[in-house]
């Protein structure tokens, strides 16, 4: 069976979705999601998605899936297994929560955000749901100790220039997407 022809990583989103997604849902995000309901989602929803994977055996973990896109997915993201979501999860949310830790300390940082530069690789099999339970355990103390008051802000591609309250949202609302995707892959498993 051949690879099924993606856009390549970084192609974004539609025309009109990524309005959509910049001019109403992040806004909508940044009037519901405080520091708490933020972590609030962060943790339901990987709570959610270590439910759906805890149980699979490695070929199920580590087979790529073609699903339907998601709103808010780029298309070059269509055909991944869970492990591949799970490890783009991860790599998002340390790449945040670095951003944030940088713009708490009012900090200006140089390196821009790519999503070509946070697609997976894989390779890791059942040793990334572990890893993620980690990371799920780890990510709410880390923002914790920040107050979320900087000035300082560092631009996403998507959604602008960025506080560090809305990275927090972000890594929250990234993660839900990405449990929506875990359960489409889950179902196409069958």
């Amino acid at each position: 069976m051949s690879e099924p022809k993606l856009a390549p990583p970084g192609a974004g989103l539609p025309a009109l979705e990524a309005v959509v997604v910049r001019r109403l849902v992040f806004p909508a995000l940044q009037w519901k999601l405080n520091q708490e309901r933020a972590v609030a989602l962060f943790e339901q929803s990987g709570q959610a998605i270590l439910s759906l994977v805890e149980g699979m055996d490695h070929d199920r973990f580590t087979k790529p899936v073609l699903i339907k896109r998601l709103p808010g997915l780029e298309d070059s993201s269509r055909n991944w297994s869970a492990e591949m979501t799970l490890e783009h999860v991860q790599i998002v949310t340390a790449a945040a929560l670095f951003i944030i830790k940088k713009l708490e300390a009012q900090q200006e940082i140089e390196l821009p955000v790519r999503t070509q530069d946070v697609k997976p690789n894989g390779g890791l099999g059942l040793d990334r749901i572990r890893a993620f339970r980690t990371n799920m355990v780890e990510t709410p103390g880390k923002v914790a100790s920040y107050e979320f008051t900087s000035p300082v802000t560092h631009f996403h591609p998507w959604f602008g220039e960025l506080k560090s309250l809305d990275w927090l949202r972000l890594i929250a609302f990234h993660q839900d997407l990405h449990r929506k995707q875990i359960e489409r892959i889950v179902a196409g498993l069958g």
